[in-house]
């Protein structure tokens, strides 16, 4: 027997949620005239009323301090465990870390008893109960968090981080946040009913206690039904949500069923532009749909959940997994744009991980996550099976950036200059400075750092460094006396997300009092395919402070010529990937090149070629008017003190 499609079960639920919400409306109406007619009868004891007053305020506001004492203890506990998982630091210090956050729980804890007692047998016990759920289980995780740390296993650790405390600590917060505005109500309901008196009878009152009783009994059921529902699934695709599909999976994993399946971490591709092109709406849409018919294919005991944007988790049995990926590669969504209904084939990436006895949940979702990352990354498949090779990759790049951190501490990255040489008098004159990294008495190079460093956005850290770097040093060139060149310096094009990007540049310049004529910023072609707008806009302010701006790897992308004509760039720079086809006998390429640095020239950009490595090449460029050149035929990357003597002699003998 197959389940309900996700559109008709929502469908179905939207309206039992509207039947249960107007019983539940009515239920209240109901039980706010016969509260109100039970506190009328007590007007008959004002004296009474008035006397506790003062005492019922007291013991409401010590409620509220106990619960604000909660709510600080818990963000204060998960900031000093934090601490020690980041500090990676088993010592004393991390002993001390250790043993304030267990104070910490021990007062949570405390106030938490101070709060049962205060509200034992009253309405509010509910919520003591509510809070001690989620505290358990906050404490649960924490210390598998801690376990997992102090038997080195970061990633299932941080998994429970990211996953799962957050979330109790929101819920913890919630309940708080109702319970005093509960509280707040009561006291206000109670100001107003102080002035008011009334006669029942002792039997009329029973009757009334009793049918509020009722009357909040059936209503808190409802409530607890519907907010189960919510809390389990996705608000708009009614599929699964992550925590409802951690639970399953776990359950599973408790019957040794867990390895009879496969899971699937699945991400539409391209889903911004749907967005984009057709607006959120439709893109909501696309999400119920796709959702939809992949809850169509799956069986009972298969599960989709949605992870979050376009993210989804499906557990599907191992053996029809290649089925399951077979029919996601035939998704397609008809969505309503322009006043025309249009056929939208739905690609996904996914990331596969067959299940093994010994997986938990949390290590089959990090290995999928892993998967799928991969996948996005881009090769020659849009769905990828996890495998070990991944994770140690993960691991190697997390190892890099750790000490890439303390490297860039410790000053460990140092500047090298690569010449330019004007090739009309084989004068030095400019360079472009290159990053390095001393590590352990190794020189590493760019290539085994760089691109992790840009996957994980430190490079925007790194670029930074190496421009204090350099106008450090031409600060000290021009204070010996010195005569520098202008020096081009890299930077990545994910700092063109930072509006901020050019006033950090001319801070930096005016720090060291350098002459905006030695500082010339370089950005690859690329940049202008992920924000042509930000670039444009970094690029004239760039040139409003008098500061050179170039663009390096040209040639290697599609639209380069187009873009010339509205990017106001100083120096184009040809990719090396040009150069090395000189001197092979092809005249379409060679005439290529040249009329490429025609145009150039014809737009009164300065261009310069990369990579330059033989006479015949040199030559050749300069019989096309292109005087600089930068590359191995006159000078390899220079340490500061070679850079700086070649500054003193700055001619060079070619022959």
């Amino acid at each position: 027997m197959r389940r309900e499609p996700v559109k008709k079960r929502k469908r179905r639920k939207r309206l039992d949620n509207q039947r249960r919400s107007n019983i539940i409306l009515w239920l209240t109406c109901v039980t706010m005239l016969t509260a109100i007619a039970g506190m009328l009868y007590l007007g008959v004891s004002q004296k009474i009323i008035s006397s506790k007053y003062n005492d019922i305020v007291k013991t409401d506001l010590a409620k509220k301090e106990c619960m604000s004492r909660i709510s600080e203890g818990l963000y204060h506990h998960q900031a000093l465990i934090f601490q020690y998982i980041i500090s990676g630091d088993r010592s004393e210090d991390g002993y001390n870390l250790k043993e304030e956050s267990e104070d910490v729980r021990d007062g949570v804890l405390s106030n938490l008893d101070k709060f049962g007692e205060m509200v034992l047998g009253q309405e509010y016990e509910s919520y003591y109960y509510g809070i001690y759920s989620e505290l358990k289980g906050y404490f649960t995780n924490i210390d598998n968090v801690l376990y997992f740390i102090e038997n080195g296993d970061e990633e299932t650790a941080y998994y429970y981080m990211n996953s799962s405390l957050n979330s109790y600590i929101s819920k913890v917060n919630s309940r708080i946040e109702e319970f005093e505005k509960l509280i707040s109500e009561d006291m206000a309901e109670l100001d107003r009913q102080m002035d008011r008196r009334t006669y029942r009878s002792e039997r009329g009152i029973v009757l009334i206690l009793a049918q509020v009783i009722i009357l909040s009994v059936f209503s808190m059921v409802t409530c607890s039904k519907i907010s189960n529902q919510i809390i389990s699934e996705d608000a708009l695709t009614c599929v699964n949500n992550y925590e409802k599909m951690q639970k399953y999976c776990a359950k599973l994993a408790a019957q040794g069923k867990f390895s009879d399946y496969s899971c699937v971490f699945c991400n539409i591709r391209d889903f911004k532009m749907f967005n984009n092109t057709f607006g959120d709406k439709a893109g909501d849409h696309i999400l119920v749909e796709y959702a939809s018919q992949i809850d169509m294919f799956l069986k009972r005991d298969e599960r989709i959940a949605r992870n979050g944007g376009d993210n989804f988790i499906v557990i599907v049995q191992s053996e029809r997994v290649s089925l399951f990926l077979s029919y996601i590669k035939q998704i397609e969504v008809t969505v309503a744009h322009g006043g025309e209904q249009n056929i939208v084939p739905v690609e996904s990436y996914c990331g596969i991980c067959d299940i093994q006895r010994e997986d938990t949940p949390g290590a089959v979702f990090s290995s999928c996550n892993l998967a799928l990352k991969t996948a996005r990354a881009g090769g020659n498949s849009n769905f990828v099976w996890y495998e070990r090779k991944m994770y140690d990759d993960m691991k190697n790049r997390k190892e890099i950036l750790t000490q890439c951190q303390k490297g860039m501490r410790k000053n460990e990255f140092v500047v090298f200059y690569q010449p330019k040489v004007n090739m009309s008098d084989n004068i030095l004159c400019g360079c472009e400075a290159l990053v390095r990294w001393k590590h352990n008495e190794e020189l590493i190079p760019p290539y085994r750092f760089i691109p992790v460093l840009e996957e994980e956005g430190m490079i925007v850290e790194l670029d930074f460094y190496v421009f204090e770097r350099v106008c450090r040093d031409i600060k000290e060139w021009l204070d010996k006396g010195i005569t520098p060149v202008r020096v081009s310096v890299n930077f990545s094009k994910l700092h063109l997300k930072d509006s901020s990007f050019a006033d950090k540049i001319l801070a930096v310049i005016e720090t060291y009092s350098v002459d905006t004529r030695y500082i010339e910023i370089e950005l690859t072609e690329s940049s202008a395919y992920d924000d042509f707008p930000a670039l444009k806009e970094f690029v004239d302010k760039m040139k409003k402070n008098s500061i050179f701006t170039s663009m390096d790897d040209f040639g290697t992308g599609y639209s380069s010529l187009s873009m010339l004509k509205d990017l106001n760039v100083d120096v184009i720079k040809i990719d090396k990937s040009f150069i090395d086809d000189i001197e092979k006998g092809d005249i379409t390429h060679e005439k290529m090149i040249e009329n490429v640095v025609h145009m150039i020239l014809d737009l009164n950009r300065e261009v310069i070629c990369e990579g330059v490595e033989t006479s015949g090449q040199a030559d050749f460029l300069k019989s096309i008017q292109c005087s600089v050149a930068q590359g191995y035929l006159y000078d390899k990357p220079l340490d500061h003190d070679e850079f700086e003597r070649r500054l003193i002699n700055p001619e060079y003998d070619i022959r």
